[in-house]
């Protein structure tokens, strides 16, 4: 019988090296993704047979992640198992096209859907780090605009010494969420968190001052091909702070060997769905949750 585990920070290097083996560009399968929310969707996780598992609990019901791992069939049956043995519904959540024709190898009868809130915007990473072409003229418009307003203007690497800095930053960040929710004081606490464990995250950032003062920073992981940016954050009262964040941070991140920019998902949110849209993705990866039954 599997026995899950509470999902803590030390258990971070364990989930990464799993998530390393995978070719996902699913951001839910990063340890940005998984550890920032752990506490709010109750995940835990085990170990079989060198194959990781997860579970998440969302709107009081358990869900299993896609088995990471070689021995998919072992992990499998040890999913059903504990769902028997616990009297509770089989269900998969978040799966990519080419889990959810995996997980279909295994199952025979099932109900699926899928919320295009959920859905990852995937970006060309050179076309976003690069803005070439008349698709991208708002957006370098923002970036010129931001150059001359503010000339003193710096970018720089996010290290270990800028955390209490951008913490602050951050503090100030509650005056602007009072109106978003409960949810927007939890994401606040995910980012600090992360600053507050920066190695451990293993996260690479940069950080972008005006006037003297920090006005945004970002922060994101790379696996395989593809960077998964989980932190953007900046002051709006100076104007192309957003813009200039993103185009710094691509310009220190993507090489050749980073073909695809994951912004994760947009919650349902119509302005981030609007602003996500207008970086032009190649794709919206869709996600799909499988309800068994069994």
């Amino acid at each position: 019988m599997i026995e899950f585990k509470t999902l803590e920070l030390k258990d971070l290097p364990l989930i990464r090296e799993y998530f390393a083996r995978g070719k996902s560009r699913n951001c839910d399968y990063t340890v940005g993704g998984l550890f920032m929310w752990r506490d709010s969707y109750e995940r835990r996780y085990a170990i079989v047979n060198d194959t990781l598992i997860l579970s998440t609990v969302f709107n009081d019901t358990v869900y299993f992640y896609f088995p990471v791992g070689e021995n998919l069939c072992d992990a499998f049956r040890e999913i059903r198992e504990y769902c028997r043995f616990n009297n509770i519904p089989l269900n998969f959540c978040t799966l990519d096209d080419s889990q959810f024709s995996l997980l279909k190898e295994h199952v025979s009868s099932f109900t699926a859907y899928a919320e295009r809130k959920w859905y990852d915007y995937i970006y060309d990473a050179k076309d976003l780090r690069d803005l070439a072409g008349k698709k991208n003229a708002a957006r370098r418009n923002h970036i010129h605009k931001f150059t001359r307003l503010y000339p003193g203007w710096s970018y720089d690497r996010l290290e270990q010494k800028d955390i209490p800095e951008l913490i602050e930053f951050l503090d100030r960040f509650v005056f602007n969420t009072e109106k978003e929710g409960a949810g927007a004081y939890d994401e606040l606490d995910a980012c600090k968190e992360v600053l507050e464990n920066y190695e451990l995250y293993g996260m690479t950032g940069g950080v972008l001052r005006a006037d003297g003062k920090t006005v945004g920073f970002t922060a994101g992981e790379i696996i395989g091909d593809t960077l998964f940016v989980h932190i953007e954050k900046a002051d709006v009262s100076f104007d192309g702070a957003y813009q200039m964040l993103s185009s710094r941070y691509l310009l220190q991140m993507v090489d050749d060997s980073v073909r695809y920019v994951n912004r994760e998902d947009d919650s349902g949110d119509p302005g981030l769905r609007k602003s996500k849209l207008s970086f032009h993705p190649t794709m919206l990866l869709k996600k799909t949750n499988v309800l068994i039954g069994e």
